[in-house]
């Protein structure tokens, strides 16, 4: 479930700037056009709500708390309004910001031949590893002998990258469903040897981590239209919500001085 504590969250105000700085560079006009639009949404929505208990209440007095309670949510209704506009931009950020979240080669060898070795899957009795001195600086060689090392290990990658999205876009993880990679992808052999050598003696990965890179990148783009649906609608939720504390704020101040009157 979505808190509406996350309307505050640190990822979702990278991911809106990401947006509006893509805005900004591609579609200058349509951004201003849109503050115009959410700075005048937000003074009608901040008359309206100091005024709106003249309608049943025409000597009750807003207070500075009460305008203090309104600009606040006339801010969020701001941000809400540039945010709902500038989500068009979303492919575009999440194409450019995709490969923040695999971690780099020598960390997913070391997760791929952690997963192999805790399985038994490969002889590692003269293997020291990809943290071994010998390997710093160029790169670990997997042993591969079997189907089965080649999906445990492409699935290390492809958890990884994920992992790490959720860890760096916790916001935004919300709304997407985890791609499920193909048996075609865990198990193709294509993604780890070179074609010149296919041969399961082979130790030498090649693209395997591209290989899950881009399945990962085309996966989550695909799902790009339906995600901007859902934080729209978490907007307009947000935006509601918000507007709501000070107009039952000040509604049932007016209400209570007119008991009072009364």
């Amino acid at each position: 479930m979505i808190r509406a504590i996350d309307f505050f969250s640190d990822d979702l105000w990278t991911f809106h700037q990401d947006c509006l700085a893509a805005m900004a560079r591609t579609a200058p006009m349509t951004l201003f056009l849109t503050l115009v639009f959410a700075i005048a949404l937000a003074a009608i929505f901040w008359w309206f709500c100091t005024n709106y208990h003249k309608l049943w209440n025409k000597r009750f007095q807003v207070g500075l708390l009460h305008h203090a309670i309104c600009g606040a949510a006339a801010m969020v209704t701001l941000v809400a309004a540039l945010g709902f506009v500038s989500l068009r931009h979303t492919r575009q950020v999440l194409a450019k910001n995709i490969e923040m979240i695999y971690p780099a080669d020598f960390e997913l060898q070391r997760e791929a031949y952690r997963q192999v070795k805790s399985r038994g899957l490969e002889n590692f009795a003269n293997d020291p590893g990809p943290d071994a001195e010998r390997y710093k600086g160029k790169g670990y060689n997997l042993p591969v002998t079997s189907i089965e090392t080649l999906r445990v290990a492409t699935k290390a990658y492809y958890d990884a990258g994920m992992n790490k999205f959720n860890l760096i876009f916790p916001f935004l993880a919300r709304f997407f469903q985890r791609p499920v990679p193909p048996p075609a992808l865990l198990n193709s052999k294509r993604h780890w040897f070179p074609p010149e050598n296919q041969s399961w003696a082979a130790t030498r990965h090649a693209g395997a981590a591209d290989e899950v890179r881009d399945f990962t990148r085309a996966a989550l783009l695909r799902q790009t239209p339906a995600v901007i649906f859902k934080i729209r609608i978490y907007f307009v939720a947000v935006f509601l919500l918000v507007q709501s504390i000070p107009f039952a704020i000040i509604g049932w101040a007016a209400y209570r001085d007119l008991k009072e009157q009364t």
